[in-house]
């Protein structure tokens, strides 16, 4: 027996609290035995509430019969935490509140659309890096001894958090002592997986420091301070979790007397800081700093765990289920700054470091769901009927966006006009049938149903785009839209034009932009057609454009609309393997050409969005994420958004019969296909600023938004 009760005893003190209870359970006469018998055994961190204390009664039944005040400051997320008479237990799975669809439903929904994708099949992998100095030889034996159990528990309470959260937390997975070249071999080894590939999002802890160490700096096996950057430019280059959340904690540890408190940060406000713009590499590290020179790192004599990682299991386990990433930083801050201290007081005790974040989109864990699709903005509406773009609804850049990436590489798109914009369309309908018999009547029936959809659904493509790049700072004249062409005419109406610009000494456009528009009953994805249903290789346009000097290195951008109106088409099968992806065909040009088109994903009308909505899915979902999006993503990264739209859809449901059912479901309905790119620079449109005509450095663009709205138009400043 006393062998039984040391074992459960050293389960308990070594993170293994949950085998310790389950054994416990499972052996009654045992369990009586060890709790029986206490008077020799000394109480360990993980102790049971003792029903003696009648403190803790009356606190519990005072926020139970008020629950106002109880949710008040459960909302604060500081009540009982850290527990210093009880004891910090280790984490168990009932303990993280799970997330419901509906709840998950509801969060996409209050931030339409604009979270990461975490309910696939794998939440995500965690690797560990330690590096702890518990090994000093001074006259410190208690901090050296405090060290090691923090140190460990801390690494074995946020292992099992993520473990119940749905990570994967394999031995694999976990380096200790390690030199800096160790260190990087190892991340290399680990983000070059292919495995990789079938994660949502990437978590990597950083333990180090010991003695005397400074804050939000990691260290090697030898203390020596480590290139921080360096490593988390490794970690923003993996390319298998390129546009998913990657998570750094760093956590250094330091075990002195005193340790010197952070002089950096408003002590007062207890507010986060970020120290960098937000970065487009969806990438959050997180460290903290103390804030006091007493023991600012450990919980307390008789506590495992130190202040920061403890806040964080906390909070995560708590609230996981329904706040980001972000908002429980927030509240891990709020626990540091009203923590327990082992002489009763409370104290401020450290500061969260939110050393990089991205605002591209919210990080939510969603504990509890796997496997379930991403649920994406609901688009199209198809209870809101048809209507065009107008002014208000393009989202303006805004001055500070433009002047956080003017120097990087990027087209300059700074003229009056943004672009040239012209739009050739030659979509096709079958010519009707002569009514012979009630065969023939029925299918020129069809046939006039057809091409009546066939008009009124290209048209409304016209409109919407034109309108688009009108509101987003392009010239459209009358004479830039053709339509009805032969092949050579499309050819010959388009030199005319570029000629022109050439010969024009006034023209000052920073990009061109063309919409070709074609397509019959029978045709291939992202073919240019003219009015014959004649096939006009892209080479053939592509050089033409080419020969344009006025737009030699600036962009080009062509967008391909090929209508099949049969009324199945054969979905793109060898797409299948990257269903979810961008496909690229062939290997990048110099000549800062971007065309795209879209293939079908879906045999029943791919291309039309319903009976309620009228235009294409493709050229709709261009529209829905350029208004909504352009004033601050790139065109690379518009696409990707619209993939995201075309791949989760919702179309009408159909009867056995083929009539509109009146209720919808949600399909991938086509696919993105960039056909020439370039990566040379990346392209924004910068929707609602104007520049002054001479660029220099020190111009203010003017910000159009007053003019949108009808007031006066200012400078930023």
């Amino acid at each position: 027996m006393k062998a039984y009760k040391s074992f459960i005893s050293a389960l308990k003190k070594t993170g293994n609290g949950e085998v310790a209870d389950h054994l416990i359970a499972k052996d009654g006469s045992k369990r009586n035995e060890v709790h029986s018998d206490t008077s020799g055994i000394q109480d360990n961190v993980f102790s049971k509430p003792k029903d003696t204390n009648g403190d803790t009664q009356e606190t519990t039944k005072q926020y139970a019969e008020n629950p106002e005040k109880s949710k008040k400051l459960e909302s604060e997320n500081i009540q009982g935490w850290p527990d210093l008479l009880n004891g910090l237990p280790s984490v168990k799975k009932r303990d993280i509140v799970k997330c419901t669809e509906d709840l998950r439903t509801q969060i996409c929904k209050s931030k339409n659309g604009k979270v990461y994708h975490m309910t696939g099949k794998k939440k995500g992998k965690v690797l560990t890096i330690s590096n702890v100095q518990c090994s000093d030889q001074s006259k410190e034996a208690k901090a050296v001894n405090k060290c090691g159990s923090c140190v460990d528990f801390d690494k074995t309470s946020l292992s099992q958090l993520f473990t119940y959260m749905q990570y994967e937390t394999k031995q694999s997975y976990t380096k200790r002592d390690v030199s800096e070249e160790d260190m990087k071999t190892f991340l290399a080894t680990q983000l070059e997986n292919e495995d990789n590939s079938t994660f949502d999002s990437l978590v990597i802890v950083f333990y180090s420091g010991g003695m005397e160490f400074k804050p939000d700096c990691i260290y090697d096996t030898n203390g020596r301070e480590i290139d921080k950057d360096g490593i988390l430019e490794m970690i923003r280059q993996s390319k298998y979790f390129k546009d998913k959340p990657k998570i750094v904690i760093i956590r250094t540890y330091d075990f002195k007397e005193e340790t010197e408190t952070g002089d950096v940060l408003d002590a007062v406000s207890h507010e986060l800081h970020f120290y960098k713009r937000p970065n487009k590499d969806d990438l959050f590290v997180v460290s903290s700093q103390p804030r006091t020179k007493n023991g600012p790192w450990i919980i307390g004599d008789r506590m495992n765990g130190s202040y920061f990682i403890q806040a964080i299991i906390h909070v995560f386990k708590k609230m996981a289920h329904e706040k980001s990433f972000m908002e429980m930083m927030f509240e891990v801050n709020n626990c540091l700054a009203n923590a327990s201290m082992p002489d009763k007081r409370t104290q401020a005790v450290a500061e969260v470091m939110v050393l990089e974040h991205s605002d591209e989109k919210e990080l939510f864990f969603y504990p509890g769901l796997k496997g379930l699709d991403m649920i994406v903005p609901e688009w199209p509406d198809l209870t809101a009927g048809a209507s065009t773009v107008q002014k208000k609804d393009v989202i303006i850049s805004e001055w500070d966006f433009y002047t956080k990436i003017k120097n990087e590489e990027i087209y300059s798109m700074r003229s009056a006009n943004r672009g040239k914009f012209i739009l050739i369309s030659n979509v096709q309908c079958i010519p009707c049938l002569d009514s012979q018999n009630e065969q023939d009547k029925r299918e020129a029936e069809r046939c006039e149903e057809r091409y009546s959809e066939c008009i009124r659904n290209s048209d409304f493509d016209k409109s919407n785009m034109s309108q688009l790049l009108k509101y987003m700072g392009y010239d459209l004249k009358a004479d830039d839209q053709v339509e009805n062409l032969t092949k050579e005419e499309i050819k010959k109406f388009l030199k005319t034009k570029l000629m022109d610009i050439d010969n024009d000494a006034f023209s000052q456009y920073d990009s061109l932009a063309l919409l070709f528009l074609s397509g019959e009953i029978k045709c291939e994805a992202a073919k240019i057609y003219d009015k014959e249903g004649v096939f006009i290789p892209r080479n053939e346009i592509l050089d033409i454009v080419k020969e344009c000097n006025h737009f030699k290195g600036k962009p080009k951008v062509i967008f391909v609309q090929t209508y099949s109106f049969q009324g199945k088409t054969e979905p793109f099968d060898q797409t299948d393997s990257t269903a979810n992806d961008i496909i690229k065909k062939g290997v990048p040009n110099t000549d800062d050409i971007f065309m795209v088109s879209s293939y079908p994903r879906i045999e029943q009308d791919p291309w039309i969005i319903g009976e309620n909505m009228i235009g294409s899915y493709f050229i709709q979902a261009l529209v829905h994420v350029f208004k909504n999006f352009a004033y601050k993503k790139s065109f690379m990264e518009l696409l990707k958004e619209a993939n995201i739209c075309l791949n989760q859809t919702l179309i009408p449901k159909l009867t056995v019969d083929g009539k509109n059912s009146g209720t919808v479901e949600r399909k991938p309905v086509a696919q993105i296909v960039l056909l020439e790119y370039s990566e040379e620079k990346e392209l924004y449109f910068f929707p609602g600023l104007e520049f002054e005509a001479t660029v220099d450095k020190d111009v203010e663009p003017v910000n159009l938004s007053n003019s949108m709205s009808g007031q006066p138009v200012t400078t930023a400043s």
